[in-house]
């Protein structure tokens, strides 16, 4: 008689033979593994990631140990960089304690935020009026180019002849049938551009409206990196303190030895990170091309014909001389235009975030996560810095985990496949 224990036991050993046997397909042990080691590869890659954004940086910003005297935009940038600190302090106090109803919003010291976020506020209104003459510029210049866009029309149309071709197939029985089938095959393309001229004779006249101008304002570079910091002002009690924010928060290594080079180097990284000079230089650039150039490209331009055409065997053409011509001539336009943009674009996103930072942390009643926070100054911080080299943005990506473990597991499932013999 059979006992319970014996069926069971029985019934076992037959699944796992099943099992054995399933796994034993190359198709099969390859899903498996891809599916194993995808699990196995984004739970070590989220425990790093999560280890890795325990801390964050922390450096004051030590303006008052910058020689030269500061201005608009570096002080300015001085606020958003404080602004950011307030809050990876914050986060890296939280993360520091054991109890786990710590938070950003509770711990964060609002007598360093909120006047940091005041004064980015403020700062951010002062750095636009102070620079506006560029600004200036950049609106002709985006009037310009929308005229030499209007200037010229380009379509293209591909052209395709009927192939006809035969295929033979062999069924089962070995019969032979042969099929005359077509099918579309590109043969050239029809360039068609129209120039309308009144339209350039406008972009004309506004390049010359816009060196007019150029020539009344004053378009002067702030020159952010001209401060350098003096760390020999600091006393041994200030001097360690930054020694060990830059071990624990920036180095990351207990033992490190911290040199002076990098503590320099960490309390500027708020002015060598700044692209402001850059993004103005570009306004000023984009009008000395125009200056020296403009003419010669424009009278190309008014040159051209009503109409080109053109057929060849390539999908894209570039043009007749005029059409180029404009072309470098908007390329100018739209560098003396973006380096303008990319200024306001910063100044805007760092206002809006001292904006919700100053909200959230006086107001109580909602909390923010810790995320949030994070997130928030860290968008303020890579639009005013681009050149930094302090991450603030330490916080785990999961698409980008997500999307490695899959890559990792497939490559595992691909080499399980091929080495138990199934074909590609």
């Amino acid at each position: 008689m059979t006992t319970p224990l014996a069926r069971a036991m029985e019934t076992a050993s037959h699944a796992l033979i099943d099992a054995g046997a399933w796994v034993s397909q190359p198709e099969h042990a390859a899903g498996l593994a891809c599916v194993l080691v995808a699990l196995l590869t984004g739970s070590l890659l989220h425990r790093s990631e999560r280890a890795r954004a325990r801390v964050l940086p922390y450096i004051p910003s030590l303006t008052e140990l910058f020689e030269d005297e500061h201005d608009e935009t570096t002080r300015f940038l001085a606020s958003v960089h404080d602004m950011t600190m307030a809050i990876t302090d914050a986060w890296n106090a939280t993360r520091a304690r054991t109890r786990r109803d710590a938070s950003v919003e509770a711990v964060v010291r609002t007598d360093a935020l909120l006047p940091a976020c005041d004064a980015v506020t403020s700062g951010a209104e002062s750095v636009l009026e102070r620079f506006a003459d560029f600004g200036v510029l950049a609106e002709r210049a985006v009037a310009v180019r929308s005229e030499l866009e209007a200037a010229w029309d380009y379509q293209s149309r591909d052209n395709y002849r009927t192939e006809v071709y035969t295929t033979t197939s062999t069924d089962a029985e070995g019969n032979t049938t042969t099929e005359t089938e077509t099918r579309e095959v590109y043969e050239n393309t029809d360039h068609y551009f129209t120039f309308r001229v009144g339209a350039a004779e406008s972009a004309r006249s506004g390049i010359a409206d816009l060196l007019a101008e150029r020539d009344t304002r004053e378009l002067v570079l702030p020159v952010v990196d001209r401060l350098e910091v003096r760390l020999e002002e600091l006393d041994p009690a200030q001097r360690s303190f930054l020694d060990r924010m830059v071990r624990h928060t920036i180095l990351e290594e207990a033992e490190a030895e911290v040199t002076k080079a990098d503590v320099v180097d960490a309390a500027s990284q708020w002015i060598l990170g700044a692209r402001i000079d850059q993004w103005l230089q570009g306004v000023i650039h984009g009008g000395d091309w125009l200056a020296t150039h403009h003419a010669g490209r424009m009278a190309t331009v008014l040159a051209s014909d009503a109409r080109y055409h053109y057929c060849t065997t390539s999908r894209t053409h570039g043009g007749p001389p005029g059409y180029r011509a404009a072309g470098e001539l908007r390329t100018e336009l739209e560098r003396l235009v973006d380096g303008w943009s990319a200024l306001t674009t910063m100044v805007h996103r760092c206002a809006s975030v001292a904006a919700d930072l100053s909200r959230w942390s006086e107001d109580r009643s909602e909390e923010e996560s810790d995320t949030e926070y994070v997130k928030a100054a860290a968008r303020a911080y890579e639009a005013a810095f681009p050149g930094s080299s302090l991450e603030i943005d330490q916080l785990p990506r999961h698409g980008r985990t997500i999307g490695l473990a899959l890559a990792v597991g497939v490559g595992a499932g691909v080499a399980v496949y091929l080495a138990m013999g199934g074909r590609v």
